[in-house]
């Protein structure tokens, strides 16, 4: 497209002369490139137009590239059955995450959960069935938290979620929402879904990734032992005792225990 400054269709609120040209990379429009004169008389010459195609064409190319680098970056970064991250990129944005914590002096917690008997959802009803019940789960991720938080799927059936700015008691309220939620779906010819969820908090169950891992993959495991479909938080750390204090001790299996209400 082609508008020149003697185009009789030029008005007071379009009073400049443009040249167009589309963006197009093997058959499919991508979009259009726009030139504009600041000379409301300029005249547009069949050289100008050509080398406006040939750098649109050039363009079209680059949008293209750009385009499939996304595709490929997100396809390295993200679990291709859930649209969950994958663990690499989870445990650097977990990094990430726990800097900035440090930085500002605000809590994070971690939450990590998986499906109960879901090895038995795949023997009995298949694993289309189980694979569509992973996606319910993501779907169920993506409803609840916010868009500071971050899920992975960490393969089969374990995911982890990132809270920022949460201290445990908030973690404990957004996986009590998240359980209550996952127990709504229902799988044909299986049932109810139920999860198992383990939470630990930072500062206070560990300064780094692979403390608040340990914590919270230790809660979770609590949580399986405790019967399933419950949330367990992780005990806090035991203080610095004198060996030979009197009556004192410290409780190292104690967990908080969510099952169907909050206990606080």
């Amino acid at each position: 497209m082609v508008r020149d400054g003697d185009d009789e269709s030029l008005d007071g609120s379009d009073p400049y002369p443009i040249a167009v040209a589309p963006l197009v990379f093997q058959e499919s429009l991508l979009g259009a490139l726009q030139v504009t004169s600041a000379d409301p008389a300029r005249l547009w010459h069949e050289n100008e137009i050509l080398l406006l195609r040939t750098v649109a064409d050039q363009v079209a190319v680059a949008v293209n590239h750009a385009g499939l680098f996304a595709q490929i970056q997100q396809q390295a970064l993200t679990d291709p059955l859930t649209g969950c991250y994958n663990r690499r990129s989870f445990e650097m944005q977990l990094d990430k995450d726990l800097l900035m914590a440090r930085r500002v002096q605000q809590p994070l917690s971690l939450v990590m959960l998986d499906l109960d008997r879901f090895k038995h959802l795949n023997d009995t009803v298949g694993h289309d069935a189980g694979d569509a019940a992973l996606r319910r789960l993501a779907d169920c991720f993506r409803q609840e938290l916010r868009g500071a938080d971050s899920a992975a799927r960490f393969g089969g059936d374990e995911f982890a979620v990132i809270l920022p700015h949460a201290r445990a008691e908030g973690a404990l309220l957004v996986a009590e929402r998240l359980r209550g939620r996952i127990e709504e779906i229902v799988i044909p010819d299986f049932g109810n879904l139920t999860t198992s969820i383990g939470i630990a908090s930072f500062p206070l169950h560990g300064n780094t990734r692979t403390d608040l891992f340990r914590a919270a993959d230790g809660a979770l495991y609590a949580a399986k032992r405790a019967g399933r479909n419950c949330v367990r938080v992780a005990p806090e750390p035991a203080q610095d005792l004198e060996v030979d204090s009197p009556g004192v001790s410290a409780d190292h299996d104690a967990m908080s225990e969510v099952s169907g209400e909050i206990v606080m």
